[in-house]
């Protein structure tokens, strides 16, 4: 089992990465973060993630999908944006930024549902 500060750090060793965090589904706030790019503001770009997230959600409900959200993927010229929603802990998720060029969109998806399953909140 891993908590917030193994989970990050786990993901941030994805060759290619940019930068990680957990995110609070209700408030857009930030558990954890790490970025290799000062420049790359984290936790704006997670905070904005929140509103993808919860119209995602709201889709689902309105669709009346069964199937819980896994992974949500936005592609923009040089990153991969990829939302990984906590199945376990459903006001949660991890948000990944990776280099297109040198990232493995399967690679980092299949190391994604690895710390989702064995992720746990401090003190649990």
């Amino acid at each position: 089992m891993a908590n917030i500060t193994e989970s990050i750090q786990q993901a941030m060793q994805l060759k290619g990465i940019i930068g990680v965090a957990i995110v609070d589904i209700e408030s857009g706030m930030c558990l954890g973060m790490a970025t290799t790019q000062t420049e790359f503001d984290m936790e704006l770009a997670a905070a904005g993630t929140t509103e993808v997230v919860k119209a995602e959600l709201q889709l689902k409900e309105l669709l009346q999908l069964a199937n819980p959200v896994e992974d949500i993927l936005i592609t923009v010229d040089k990153q991969y944006h990829v939302i990984r929603v906590f199945q376990h802990q459903p006001a949660l998720f991890m948000y990944a930024v990776l280099h297109r060029d040198t990232g493995s969109l399967p690679l980092a998806r299949l190391e994604f549902r690895r710390l989702e399953r064995e992720f746990v909140m401090n003190g649990q």
